[in-house]
């Protein structure tokens, strides 16, 4: 950023574009029944023959029919998707599972303040705050690609249920974070900062575990509803939470004086309550 503060923008947006080159390079994973080419030519030229022979006898198109059958079909495709939610929710373990994907993402927002927190609070520059970033993404990618894969087949093997290890997993990495924001918190020292979001990254094993854990409960044609209804949740969370913490923030804030991190506090608070919720619930 010292060279060029457009360059990360400019980085961004490349890597966005050759995604889609590799979205449109997939193949296709549905697959279609085989249509009979012949049945469909001997359809299409009766159809043909009889379009032709009545072409004259056509009444002209009524938009109102075809307002109220767009309307209709719209209503009718709401409907469709309210009933599938509703049977989502119905599914005993998985309110828990979309109540903790809703709420777990407004206690982490104030995750996105801690760089300026350290910036104001040791004088740091923010080109120096890429220290945080490469812990949080060095113990992020520790828990998620070492830790819970070997936890999970060391448990396996003893015989735990696929369930049982994705709730444990949920609530251990639920208190985890917790923990990693209240080191924040408290923190008086540079290093204990960076040692708190070095322990908040260990507890992104949440997030593939409660769908794990939601799919597991669930048929597999009703995965992509399921997926998509936490995704407008998750949405929804930060929509919410980003005000929230941002008003905890900017408790203590003033000139020469960095915040308090009462939101930080927030976290830890909230996260160690949706923890003993995880705790006490029976899948």
């Amino acid at each position: 950023m010292r060279i060029n503060i457009w360059i990360p923008f400019a980085v961004a947006v490349v890597c966005l574009i050759l995604s889609f080159f590799v979205i449109w390079a997939m193949p296709e994973s549905l697959r279609l029944p085989p249509v009979d080419t012949a049945s469909v030519n001997s359809t299409s030229t009766l159809l043909d023959d009889d379009q032709r022979d009545s072409h004259e006898e056509m009444p002209p198109p009524i938009v109102a029919d075809e307002d109220d059958a767009v309307k209709n079909a719209g209503y009718e495709s709401w409907s469709k998707t309210s009933a599938d939610i509703w049977a989502l929710i119905r599914v005993s373990g998985l309110p828990l599972c979309l109540g903790l994907s809703f709420l777990r993402p407004i206690a982490i927002v104030s995750r996105a303040f801690v760089y300026q927190h350290a910036s104001e609070r040791f004088g740091w520059p923010m080109s120096s705050t890429t220290w945080l970033r490469f812990a949080q993404a060095t113990s992020s990618s520790l828990a998620t690609l070492v830790l819970l894969p070997l936890i999970s087949a060391c448990l396996d093997r003893r015989g735990f249920r696929a369930k049982r290890l994705d709730l444990n997993a949920i609530r251990l990495s639920l208190f985890i974070t917790s923990v990693g924001f209240a080191i924040i918190w408290r923190s008086k020292a540079s290093w204990v900062l960076l040692a708190g979001l070095f322990v908040c990254g260990l507890g992104e094993g949440f997030e593939p575990s409660v769908k794990g854990l939601a799919t597991s409960l669930i048929e597999s044609s009703s995965n992509a509803r399921l997926l998509t209804l936490v995704t407008g949740l998750e949405v929804t969370a930060k929509l919410i939470g980003g005000p929230v913490m941002t008003r905890l923030f900017s408790i203590g804030r003033e000139e020469g004086h960095g915040s308090d991190g009462i939101c930080f506090l927030a976290s830890a608070v909230a996260l160690l309550l949706l923890a003993g919720i995880a705790l006490i619930a029976k899948i």
